[in-house]
C-alpha cells in the first residue's frame, strides 16, 4: 500500500468509497456526510487543487483517501487552538468499509504527518462529528488531543475537534 496524488479518473472509486461510508455513518445515526456533502464536484476541486491523496494497493485500486490542505472552516475560530493559521487540516478521511482495520487510515494520517513536518509545520488539525466514535477513538489511538467543540451550518449535533503536536 502506497499514498498517491488522486487524479481525476480515481472518482468512481472515490465516490464508491463515499457512497458506502455515508451509509455506514447513517447506520450509526451519523448524518455528518450525506448524498450532499462530500460530492463529486468537492473530489474534483480537491483534486484540481492537489490536496487529495490515496491509499492505493499494489494494483493501483484506491482503499483509502483524505485531504490534505490549510483550509479551516470558519467555526473553527470557535476553539482555542495551539495549531496555528499555516499547519494542515485534515479533511474527508475515508476508507472502503470492506478494508477497515488495516492500518490504511493510520497510513494516511502517517503520511499526513510526515508531509506537514517537511513543510515545517508544527500541527495536524481535525474535527468528527460527535456521533462518529470510530473516528474520534481513531485520532485520539493516533496521538490527537481534543481542543473543543463546534457547530455547522445545516449540520446536526457537535463536532469534535482535534489537533496533534507533530514530533520531529
Amino acid at each position: 500500500m502506497y499514498i498517491r496524488l488522486a487524479e481525476e479518473k480515481d472518482l468512481e472509486r472515490i465516490m464508491e468509497i463515499i457512497a458506502d461510508t455515508v451509509k455506514e455513518m447513517h447506520q450509526n445515526n451519523n448524518f455528518q456526510w450525506d448524498s450532499d456533502y462530500p460530492n463529486r464536484e468537492v473530489f474534483l476541486k480537491d483534486i484540481r487543487d492537489g490536496v487529495l491523496y490515496a491509499a492505493v494497493d499494489e494494483d493501483n485500486v484506491i482503499a483509502g483517501l483524505a485531504v490534505f490542505n490549510l483550509e479551516k472552516p470558519d467555526s473553527y475560530s470557535d476553539v482555542v487552538w495551539k495549531a496555528g493559521e499555516n499547519d494542515y487540516v485534515i479533511h474527508r478521511l475515508a476508507v472502503d468499509v470492506k478494508q477497515r482495520s488495516t492500518g490504511i487510515a493510520k497510513l494516511l494520517v502517517d503520511f499526513g504527518d510526515k508531509m506537514s513536518l517537511e513543510k515545517n509545520l508544527d500541527y495536524m488539525m481535525t474535527d468528527t462529528n460527535s456521533k462518529n466514535i470510530k473516528a474520534k477513538k481513531f485520532f485520539e489511538k493516533s496521538g490527537y488531543e481534543y481542543v473543543g467543540k463546534i457547530t455547522f451550518p445545516g449540520k446536526e449535533g457537535d463536532f469534535y475537534c482535534y489537533e496533534k503536536k507533530l514530533k520531529r
